[in-house]
């Protein structure tokens, strides 16, 4: 099996449009120390995590930080992605189900879910007159590259091929924070072409993958299903080519269950 560490060099979780220098260049930065987060940025996230447990129901004092945190981790939204591979028999029916971290990534884990969903419907894309209509959604895309031991990665809604992709918010958002790691099998997370290049791409880890650490930003992770990826994962290639088409053939998110 190739060396994880040099298909993260060759760019392996890039949009395949990327040129060569660009994919090397966003290896490099492979190294880069994370920058730790300004105290504005802190009181902000606190902020968002008192809004997101009152949402959800549960009191929380000023001064609770840690309740804060914990209830906005309650309230993270769960979504489902249902896989079919041709001539394959998945296990779970091919249903994997992610926890969202609205808590820490909000902005990212509310593009999954509405891609999930399908609820932002279609847009136009292309000149006047030549114009083609995409929807922005997940069920029907392909997962398009999977490499044993390393990653599954899908989301190409428009070409399917791993050379596009399109955000609820256009055709490119930044990086919004990498608090979360790749610390274990499962980990999901947005492949880019660079720095602020995040589209509807994203991928699911087979392993602990650090050196993706502040090159790639981590949103969720599986909850359900992992034997799904994995079985998945069995039909990847070292060069990322499935051997047999594989689809999300059906997506949204899990109703919440009442206290």
């Amino acid at each position: 099996m190739v060396e994880e560490d040099v298909l993260a060099r060759r760019g392996i979780f890039r949009e395949d449009n990327l040129t060569d220098d660009a994919a090397e260049a966003a290896a490099l930065a492979a190294g880069a120390e994370e920058v730790e987060d300004s105290s504005w940025q802190k009181k902000l996230r606190r902020a968002a995590a008192k809004y997101a447990s009152t949402r959800a129901g549960v009191p929380v004092a000023d001064g609770d930080a840690d309740g804060a945190a914990s209830a906005a981790r309650a309230a993270n939204p769960v979504v489902f992605l249902e896989l079919e591979a041709k001539g394959k028999q998945l296990p779970s029916g091919g249903r994997v189900e992610i926890e969202l971290r609205r808590d820490t990534a909000p902005r990212t884990a509310e593009n999954f879910r509405a891609l999930c969903t399908g609820e932002r419907g279609s847009v136009k894309l292309g000149p006047k007159g030549r114009s083609s209509s995409v929807k922005l959604a997940y069920a029907g895309s392909p997962v398009h590259r999977v490499i044993p031991g390393f990653m599954v990665q899908g989301g190409d809604i428009i070409l399917g091929n791993g050379t596009s992709g399109l955000s609820i918010y256009g055709p490119r958002f930044d990086d919004e924070t990498f608090e979360l790691k790749h610390g274990e099998a499962g980990a999901v997370a947005m492949a880019n072409s660079g720095p602020g290049t995040n589209s509807s791409q994203f991928y699911i880890t087979l392993g602990r993958t650090p050196w993706l650490d502040g090159r790639h930003v981590v949103f969720g992770r599986v909850v359900s299903g992992m034997d799904v990826v994995h079985a998945i994962g069995e039909l990847g290639t070292e060069s990322g080519a499935p051997v047999t088409a594989i689809r999300v053939c059906k997506a949204g998110q899990v109703e919440a269950k009442p206290n």
